[in-house]
């Protein structure tokens, strides 16, 4: 039919030279509502993409395709080639000893940040996050309590999403662990504050996890259907790591995400805390393959999207 409308508006055109603005406009109507149409249609394709990909190369580092924190005396960020567990790039992030500084050398942003979204997700909408890390063998979480400078273990923020949001919104993935066990105590899936909270067990150091993250927004911002997950090491969606669903959870501010995180505690002399980190992608769907690398979510190409 639109074809056909257009087929009649060149014959007008043709036969009748009043009649030529007024038929200029129904074509340039036809045509745009075709490309409308067109674009509605291309929408379903895009989705269940990874939107977002940090880029490890060296030419892009540091940033990676979004924002590297500013360096400061209380940690150092290396890349390194092919340290990854299949060959690929990585950023290893380093926690130093720091006496004299600020907070007994806690309370730091470390990592990278940015929008991976032009826009915030639509309410109801879901979004994954999903990264390989792997702690030192070395590290031995020996802390420093941050208010008052007593021996502890360590806290760090790792995961941000919608930060400074506002009200059920900003999504934090940490990680807590106590010294010299050699494992990591529990990742953390909470809202601001520690609402709404679920642990996982504990998991060596020295081995890579295969993290992937789904934040799954309520229907509206009144109804308690919203909840997020977390897989480490594990491809079954029904199986969750750990889960906290029934709850209202809001995507405001979700384009603005914080990888490597805020690092609570600081390091004592004889503390080792060291990270490495690669593959960091935001999708729209959840990647079955992620844990055994088999991905079965392709990226689509320009993956870094960072808006002002």
């Amino acid at each position: 039919m639109l074809f056909r409308g257009v087929t009649r508006t060149l014959r007008q055109i043709e036969t009748s030279g009043g009649v030529i603005l007024k038929m200029r406009f129904q074509f340039s109507h036809v045509v745009s509502s075709m490309v409308v149409l067109a674009g509605t249609m291309a929408a379903p394709c895009a989705s269940g993409q990874t939107f977002f990909s940090m880029d490890y190369s060296s030419a892009a580092s540091p940033n990676g395709g979004w924002y590297a924190k500013e360096l400061e005396s209380k940690y150092a960020r290396t890349r390194v080639a092919g340290a990854g567990p299949t060959g690929q790039d990585v950023y290893e992030l380093v926690q130093r000893y720091a006496p004299g500084t600020s907070d007994y050398g806690g309370q730091f942003s470390w990592g990278w940040d940015g929008n991976v979204e032009r826009a915030d997700p639509a309410q109801g909408s879901k979004r994954y996050y999903r990264w390989r890390m792997r702690f030192s063998p070395e590290t031995n979480f020996r802390g420093i309590n941050w208010t008052d400078g007593s021996p502890s273990g360590m806290q760090n923020k790792l995961l941000i999403v919608g930060n400074t949001c506002g009200s059920r919104c900003r999504f934090i993935l940490s990680y807590q662990a106590e010294p010299d066990r050699g494992q990591v105590r529990n990742f953390r899936i909470q809202l601001d504050g520690g609402a709404d909270l679920a642990d996982t067990g504990s998991f060596p150091i020295g081995e890579w996890l295969n993290i992937q993250v789904e934040l799954d927004s309520s229907t509206t911002s009144s109804t308690s259907d919203g909840g997020y997950k977390i897989w480490i090491n594990n491809d079954n969606y029904g199986a969750p790591t750990a889960q906290r669903t029934g709850i209202t959870l809001n995507p405001t501010n979700w384009k603005y995400v914080i990888l490597g995180g805020f690092m609570n505690d600081g390091l004592r002399s004889d503390g080792v805390h060291t990270f490495r980190q690669t593959d960091f992608q935001a999708s729209t769907s959840f990647d079955a393959g992620w844990n055994t690398g088999e991905n079965t979510i392709s990226p689509r190409p320009p993956t870094n999207v960072v808006a002002d």
